[in-house]
């Protein structure tokens, strides 16, 4: 005998699963091609987004979450021909690189200079947030 697993899913856009509405370990899915993503609840009840990067001109809509998932990411296109790469770090969004020119490949800073607290570089140019 067969039977078919679905998991909490939408296709509503920029819409979140709370962590009330789903157990530790449980996902959901959001199915919308503009703001699409795979959720899960952790063991201590904080909700976190598995990818992809949110591409926008805006931020990636909280719909109904109270804090964003550490390491979240967001390619801020506000500025079409100079797009930038931002990162969550839990005390707001964190430029990890930007481009000079359309034709520019994304590279991130070299030194630690102007990141906030526990964003950290290390000597591979890997960024490391420590909460």
């Amino acid at each position: 005998m067969s039977f078919k697993v679905q998991h909490i899913r939408t296709g509503d856009f920029g819409k979140r699963p709370t962590p009330s509405a789903v157990d530790q370990g449980q996902l959901a899915i959001n199915f919308n091609p503009e703001t699409p993503g795979l959720f899960f609840k952790t063991d201590s009840g904080t909700m976190v987004k598995v990818g992809p990067t949110h591409v926008s001109s805006t931020p990636p809509p909280m719909a109904g979450w109270t804090e964003r998932s550490i390491g979240e990411l967001w390619l801020d296109t506000s500025i079409s021909s100079l797009p930038q790469l931002k990162v969550w770090s839990n005390q707001g969004w964190l430029t990890v690189s930007s481009v000079t020119s359309a034709t520019s490949v994304l590279i991130p800073p070299t030194s630690s200079a102007g990141l906030p607290s526990g964003a950290v570089w290390n000597n591979n140019g890997v960024l490391t947030l420590v909460p």
